[in-house]
């Protein structure tokens, strides 16, 4: 008599990782568009401090500053290339 006993690959685990920075483990990446919402007196092109300086004025939500910290040293022509360049910081 045999027991059926399920095989794991260690894909199980890794699709119920993938899933944890959807139940809030990780901050979403924001749009171009709710960047703009969020501060809306920043002047393009900015820099990061600029960037920051504004997140700081408006009361940005702790979490999205943190993001905005840790983006790369440079001028961004829009709200788009903020969006783009926190995407791939994480």
């Amino acid at each position: 008599m045999s027991s059926h006993r399920p095989v794991h690959t260690g894909h199980e685990l890794s699709r119920a990782r993938a899933h944890e920075g959807a139940r809030g483990d990780r901050a979403p990446t924001p749009s171009g568009q709710t960047l703009q919402e969020l501060m809306p007196d920043l002047q393009f092109p900015a820099t990061r401090e600029a960037i920051l300086d504004c997140a700081r004025r408006q009361n940005v939500e702790r979490h999205l500053r943190a993001q905005l910290e840790r983006l790369p040293d440079q001028p961004y022509p829009d709200a788009i290339d903020i969006a783009r360049a926190l995407s791939q910081v994480g």
